[in-house]
């Protein structure tokens, strides 16, 4: 049994309270005002310091690359709630700060809309067929047999064997 009696998660040094959409949370020169943006993951918040005009965006939008997202419709219902929010700076999770927050957010929303629209492209070529979801990355990333076969090998090169040498330690 844990002993919780110095633990502050058991004790009665503090008090824990569930945040919410919209809670602030003030301190000495700061306020931060929490927002609920998922669709990257169920949980995830976007923190808002209103002294700086800043959104510190997580990984909801990144400095550069593209995100993973559990949700479409809800990541993209993030997005418009972080454009409307029309900060002066955007802090990723990853990446350089971004100065133009609202078109850096415009170009998430039009690439997902470009291959939302190109999925139901290559779904609507298929005369009463199907498509596995393979097939719809190698039509709608329009990749190669070459491309598929050195993904696989820098699969099986790289990442398989830093996956079983974390596995042996245990």
């Amino acid at each position: 049994m844990k002993n919780t009696q110095h633990d502050p998660l058991y004790s009665d040094f503090f008090e824990l309270n569930f945040v919410k959409d919209q809670d602030e949370v003030e301190v000495e020169g700061a306020t931060v005002k929490l927002h609920w943006t998922p669709g990257h993951a169920k949980d995830h918040l976007a923190l808002y310091l209103k002294e700086e005009d800043s959104l510190f965006s997580g990984d909801c939008v990144l400095g550069e690359g593209t995100v993973v997202f559990e949700d479409l419709l809800t990541y993209l219902q993030s997005l418009n709630k972080i454009t409307a929010l029309n900060s002066k700076r955007l802090y990723p999770g990853h990446g350089p700060v971004v100065t133009d927050p609202v078109e850096k957010v415009n170009e998430y929303i039009d690439k997902r809309m470009s291959r939302e629209r190109q999925i139901v492209e290559a779904l609507s070529r298929i005369d009463g067929g199907y498509l596995t979801s393979m097939e719809i990355v190698k039509i709608t990333y329009n990749v190669s047999r070459w491309w598929w076969m050195m993904m696989m090998m820098m699969m099986i090169t790289v990442v398989l064997p830093s996956l079983r040498t974390p596995c042996r330690r245990r």
